[in-house]
């Protein structure tokens, strides 16, 4: 099939024609096209030519003169991510548009957060000391223990028991040194 006009391309559904756009097409070719092709389903042949060619140079026209309230209009996406507890400047500036004194607001919160937060590792970092110093106090009584038993039990002739007691207390103390060695690191 082919079309009415070189610059077009036919076959769509229902028979309309669209535009194709060659790299040296003025913005007045384009906008006719796109014109034309839109009143092709709405008026004859004859018609859709006029009405693009004259939709066309008036809407050039008009733009070009700067009439008030027509022109091209420019979209513009903005994405901004945001982490932590202080929003950015245009955004706590908006708050304190919305709510006076909630800039100050977001402030203190922000660093009643950091506070808390400082509080909590601290508190971690105590409740660890404190383990671990209740795991060497707990292996040393062990070792005395096992020292003791051995001692006792070599004392009154179980040399094999006393050596069991030495083997099994000197290996589970290495397990807890070990151990606790690993998690400083």
């Amino acid at each position: 099939m082919t079309s009415k006009h070189p610059d077009r391309d036919v076959g769509t559904p229902g028979g309309r024609t669209t535009p194709r756009a060659p790299e040296d097409t003025q913005p007045q070719d384009t906008i006719r096209d796109i014109a034309r092709a839109s009143a092709d389903d709405l008026l004859r042949p004859d018609e859709a030519d006029r009405f693009a060619e004259t939709f066309s140079r008036q809407f050039v026209n008009r733009m070009m003169s700067g009439e008030a309230g027509f022109g091209l209009a420019t979209i513009e996406m903005i994405e901004r991510h945001h982490a932590g507890p202080i929003p950015p400047a245009e955004t706590l500036a908006g708050y304190e548009d919305v709510v006076p004194g909630a800039a100050k607001r977001v402030f203190d919160m922000a660093e009643r957060d950091q506070e808390a937060f400082i509080e909590s590792q601290r508190a971690q970092q105590i409740s660890d000391n404190r383990f671990r110093l209740t795991s060497y106090i707990g292996g040393f009584i062990a070792l005395v223990l096992i020292l003791a038993t051995g001692s006792i039990l070599a004392f009154h002739g179980h040399e094999a028991s006393s050596l069991a007691a030495f083997g099994m207390g000197a290996v589970s103390i290495i397990g807890v040194f070990v151990n606790a060695w690993k998690q400083k690191k």
